[in-house]
């Protein structure tokens, strides 16, 4: 059922004092109650946010309505619950909170629904404006809960706010129900201050409408406040007054109870232990906001971490005050909030820890990145510096440069590893200046004392090795302290470890071969991550790659450098050079190319059976002079005996009187004789490699490589030296053929000339002498007659003469350049005409003569023509002109014969090709002209300015 309540309010209150009420036993102001629950509302609204704020000041709803109820007295039925729950009611609407009416009640308790009009925060709301998606009257729902659970004597009952008047409702409507039919309604613990809620008569009456006037501008209502201050959890209320006289110039005169929980301050009305616990970090700061707001009344708001010793741990806490002025306008006290932000500290520390811990990772990412592109630029880089073709020491200089650079170390060093002879050889360094000695050697031997015994062993296992030393001073005098280490390891291990403080080292082997090992030096220690190791065995693979390249294109070089070496030994042994000098430059060839200190073509006298220097080059004069090596002794004397190569590795014993073997260990035969010769020599050689020559099909000698030092002479160094040995005995064998060609050639050529003599010569002097005998009788009796022959005669006589000037030409060269052409072409002519009995007209322009070399072209293009006509062109009638001024010269043969097509004849078979051939070598321009019945003309033109024209054959029209 339902029912209005229309209390008298005077019935409740009662004036105290001007400005004061009394409700109960509870003191109120006169102040505007509207904005002041207003204002305090939206503070703790916007320090804790809604949801926080409902439940405080429902949780003060509670205790208040609570408080009154407990202050009634109590009802056993369910009838005296009802009507003291009514009671409890009207008192609430006599207050001034709002209209209200029981619509619906089942005692004992099931269900009561109460409807409001004007509920106090939803008049206040609406006051303001304001509009709402949720209903809002958390306070009025407190006190409703209050109510009646002290009345059913109950605790769980909720307050359901079903409808709303700021969400749009016309009435505000609460169902009081048990949480069990609530659903996941939250149960509000109270307690009940019988004090709070004691009513005491009015002493006088009031005027009522006067009363409920001043209820609207209530404006604060302590038992409220009260409920507000002690029940905070997350936040604090206080009020400082300011008290110069204490530590921090104020005192504390209303405080939460809360800031025990969230300060850990247990006297929190002492305001200075408020400043005990501050964070050092903080402290200054917030004593200084505190100083600036009591002396110039500045709003206060300062973050800082408190310890709480309650709790063992750092919170976080924001204090924000505001000051308050007396009547007068002097400042007296401030009032404030301290709100707990451990919470959103701690979320926002996580969070910057999740950022940072991401940042972190992309930096770390960043960093993984730029290395990694750091490492593929080093790696481009050395790939680029092995296509360059660097010399090798350059590159191995360059790239331990930078590996050194992207592994972040102080230092690098490149081995190399001579695993037959035992010894390890710095090939490369950077960084170790005044430590090692550069590209020094020692042998495995010495890596014990050197501190070097693990990173061999490391090598030969293909595992990479690192580590760090102990600190400064102990890895010094650990070695210095050490006898075993000879003084001089000790000063470079002593100088390596001053300088760095941890190593890493990875093997180098190439298609398989360990070659030997990088090693990186660091002044720091290292952790050694992964990463970096890899890195280091990546520089350590393209380093080989270099090596291999390297080693390929030495091949290379080196086969290229023999192919030229014996090509132009070749070309030598084409020409007609002495045999000495051809000897001389194979020698200087072969120890160019073998590297040898000395190279020696040895000569075998087989009657006497003994091996001299024939041609050397790095010997001394006094061991190339007195030298003597018999058959069988030595190198040479056993290569010649056994007709194979002989390599003996270390020769050095034989200067100490010892044996010496041969590199498949045979011993090597030395008289005491030849021993003691050999040691008066200056000559000293630590290797010898002998090949024996044989020069058409008999044993002719050797070549004979001398080495400074002891070698392993390689297979490939043997068979080089063989080709040289072959090419010197094909020199010597040339020189001997070439020797027999001239004497044949001597003899062929006597017998050409006899022939020519004979062809010639003699010819027209036997016709000469036939006229000359007949001519005197012919005179006496036909002297017409007898003066035709003598002219015949004489043109005889004159043909004999120039043929056998032109002999003499034939026999001196140096004569073409010394006559004028001219006088040659006379001769020519004069020979031709007294062999053919062919009249020729010579026609001669000029008298500029050409150069030498174009000068004898002419004239044996002209001998070549004429002697045609002699043999093939069957002519009556030839002429020859030459026209010459100082740029070009100009020659023409002609005749009436039988002439012949060009494109029938071979050209060798008129000797064209040799004319063309002849004309080519001074650039000058044949032409050459004939058909069948018409005759033949040749032309040969040299023009100074074209130097090099292409002659052409072509048939005249």
């Amino acid at each position: 059922m339902g029912f209005m309540v229309t209390p008298s309010i005077s019935d409740y209150l009662a004036q105290s004092a001007p400005g004061m009420l009394t409700l109960g036993g509870a003191r109120m102001a006169f102040l505007d109650i509207e904005s002041g629950f207003w204002s305090l509302r939206r503070q703790v609204e916007a320090a804790l946010g809604a949801k926080a704020a409902s439940e405080i000041f429902q949780q003060a709803g509670a205790n208040g309505g609570a408080s009154y109820a407990a202050a009634q007295g109590r009802a056993d039925d369910p009838q005296a619950q009802g009507m003291l729950f009514a009671q409890c009611l009207r008192a609430y609407q006599a207050a001034g909170f709002g209209q209200f009416d029981i619509v619906q009640a089942s005692w004992p308790l099931g269900r009561v629904t109460v409807r409001a009009w004007g509920a106090f925060e939803a008049w206040m709301m609406s006051r303001h404006g304001q509009r709402s998606q949720s209903p809002v009257c958390a306070y009025t729902a407190g006190v409703l809960v209050g109510f009646i659970n002290v009345v059913a004597r109950r605790r769980d009952v909720v307050c359901v706010e079903r409808r709303c008047q700021v969400c749009g409702d016309d009435a505000c409507e609460f169902d009081l129900i048990p949480a069990s039919q609530a659903g996941r309604k939250a149960v509000i613990s109270f307690t009940p201050d019988p004090v709070l809620g004691t009513l005491s008569p009015l002493p006088g009456a009031l005027d009522e409408l006067q009363l409920r006037e001043t209820l609207n501008r209530l404006a604060e209502n302590e038992s409220l406040l009260r409920s507000i201050v002690e029940n905070a959890h997350h936040f604090a209320i206080y009020r400082v007054v300011l008290d110069p006289s204490s530590p921090h110039g104020a005192r504390v005169t209303l405080a939460s109870p809360s800031i025990r929980e969230l300060t850990g301050v247990e006297d929190y009305y002492n305001f200075a232990n408020w400043f005990k616990n501050l964070h050092p970090e903080d402290a200054p700061r917030v004593q200084e906001a505190n100083r600036r707001a009591l002396e110039k009344g500045e709003p206060y708001n300062q973050v800082t971490r408190v310890y709480n010793p309650r709790q063992g741990r750092w919170r976080w806490v924001q204090t924000i005050s505001n000051p308050g002025y007396d009547s007068a306008g002097r400042l007296t006290h401030f009032d404030g909030m301290v709100i707990d932000l451990t919470e959103q500290k701690e979320a926002e520390l996580a969070l910057q820890q999740v950022n940072a811990s991401l940042e972190e990772r992309v930096r770390a990412r960043t960093e993984e990145i730029e290395r990694r592109r750091a490492t593929a630029e080093s790696l481009r880089d050395i790939i680029r510096m092995i296509n360059s073709n660097l010399p090798l020491d350059e590159f191995l200089q360059r790239a331990v440069e930078l590996a050194a650079q992207q592994l972040g170390a102080g230092a690098c060093v490149l081995h190399h590893l001579d695993t037959e002879k035992e010894v390890i050889t710095q090939a490369a360094s950077y960084g170790l200046e005044g430590i090692f000695e550069k590209r020094g050697s020692r042998p495995f031997s010495a890596l014990k004392p050197s501190g070097g015994e693990g990173y061999l062993n490391a090598l030969l296992n293909r595992q990479p090795i690192y580590g760090n030393y102990p600190p400064l001073p102990e890895r010094v005098e650990e070695i210095r302290r050490d006898p075993t280490i000879p003084d001089p390891i000790k000063r470079e291990r002593i100088a390596l470890r001053e300088r760095y403080a941890g190593s890493f080292a990875v093997p180098l082997y190439i298609q398989d071969k360990l070659y030997g090992g990088m090693v990186f030096y660091y002044t720091e220690p290292q952790d050694f991550y992964e990463e970096q190791i890899q890195l280091g065995l990546a520089f350590a693979e393209q380093v080989a790659v270099a090596l291999e390249n390297a080693r390929l294109l030495q091949e290379a070089e080196q086969r290229r450098s023999v192919a030229e070496s014996l090509r132009e030994t070749l070309s030598i042994l084409n020409t007609a050079r002495p045999l000495d000098e051809i000897l001389r430059h194979i020698v200087e060839q072969a120890r160019q190319l073998l590297h040898a200190q000395a190279v020696a073509v040895h000569k075998l006298d087989p009657a006497a059976g003994m091996l001299t220097p024939q041609a050397s080059v790095g010997l001394s004069a006094q061991y190339a002079a007195q030298i003597r090596l018999p058959v069988g002794q030595g190198a040479l004397g056993q290569a010649v005996l056994t007709h194979q190569p002989v390599a003996v590795n270390d020769t050095t014993q034989v200067f100490h009187g010892q044996a010496v073997y041969t590199a498949e260990g045979e011993p090597v035969s030395l008289d005491p004789s030849l021993t003691d010769r050999l040691q008066r020599f200056p000559d000293r050689y630590g290797a010898v490699l002998a090949v024996p020559m044989s020069v058409q099909g008999e044993m002719y000698g050797g070549l004979v490589m001398y080495y400074p030092t002891p070698r392993n002479i390689q297979p490939e160094e043997i068979a080089l030296a063989s080709t040289f040995a072959n090419q010197a005995s094909l020199a010597i064998e040339n020189a001997l053929l070439r020797a027999q060609a001239a004497e044949g050639a001597a003899l062929a050529e006597r017998g050409r000339l006899a022939r020519d003599l004979h062809d010639a010569v003699s010819q027209t002097l036997f016709s000469a002498s036939l006229i000359a005998e007949v001519l005197p009788k012919l005179w006496e009796r036909n002297p017409e007659t007898a003066a035709q022959k003598l002219e015949e005669l004489r043109q005889l006589t004159r043909g004999a003469l120039s043929e056998m000037r032109t002999l003499l030409l034939e026999l001196r060269p140096a004569a073409l350049v010394e006559m004028d052409l001219a006088d040659l072409l006379r001769h020519l002519v004069n020979a031709f005409s007294a062999r053919a009995r062919l009249p020729v007209d010579l026609a001669i322009e000029g008298q500029a003569d050409p150069p030498a070399e174009v000068k004898a072209i002419f004239y044996r293009v002209a001998q070549e023509a004429l002697n045609n006509i002699a043999k093939h062109a069957a002519a009556s009638q030839v002429s020859v002109t030459l026209q010459r001024d100082e740029k070009s010269t100009l020659l023409q043969v002609r005749d009436d014969g039988r002439g012949f097509d060009l494109r029938q004849v071979p050209p060798v078979s008129l000797g064209l090709g040799i004319m063309r051939e002849r004309a080519e070598s001074i650039g000058a321009h044949l032409e050459i002209k004939s058909r069948p019945g018409e005759g033949t003309r040749v032309t040969l033109e040299w023009n100074s300015s074209t130097p090099h024209p292409s002659s052409r054959e072509r048939g005249g029209s």
